[in-house]
């Protein structure tokens, strides 16, 4: 399953979501993310994986409080949140805390942290399939690459 926008990957794949943007997200990318979320999350709880590349710019003001009021919403209904920024640096540091502003609203009983790699983060993840997400980031870096 994926969001139509090529802006960002949406994916249920390997046991979790993955969310992967080419570029900061707007409102309506996390609007077409809360649709899939909405549809899978009715069936059963399930983690999230952001994957953040190095070249992303950061979000606009109206993307961080619509992502904020998405995990809000479905929050509850996640097993785990992981958040992957690529990159070093001041860049990286600025993405880490757009996540701990966007991810403030999840209750406390929500599974949150930040990585700087997929394979960590799928490993504390747990319950995910490495490999089948290993791929699909793979395929999005190939597909979300404006080059």
């Amino acid at each position: 399953m994926h969001a139509a926008e090529r802006r960002v990957r949406v994916e249920l794949v390997g046991g979790a979501c993955l969310v992967m943007p080419a570029a900061a997200p707007r409102v309506d990318d996390i609007e077409a993310l809360r649709a899939v979320l909405e549809t899978a999350l009715a069936r059963a709880p399930l983690p999230l994986l952001f994957v953040v590349p190095a070249s992303m710019s950061l979000p606009g003001d109206e993307a961080r409080h619509a992502m904020r009021a998405l995990l809000s919403d479905v929050g509850p209904r996640l097993s785990a949140v992981a958040a992957v920024i690529e990159g070093q640096g001041f860049r990286a540091a600025a993405k880490r805390s757009v996540v701990t502003f966007v991810t403030g609203v999840l209750a406390r009983d929500v599974r949150l942290r930040v990585f700087s790699g997929v394979d960590e983060a799928c490993l504390w993840l747990d319950a995910v399939d490495l490999a089948a997400i290993g791929a699909a980031v793979a395929r999005a870096r190939v597909q979300l690459d404006p080059a």
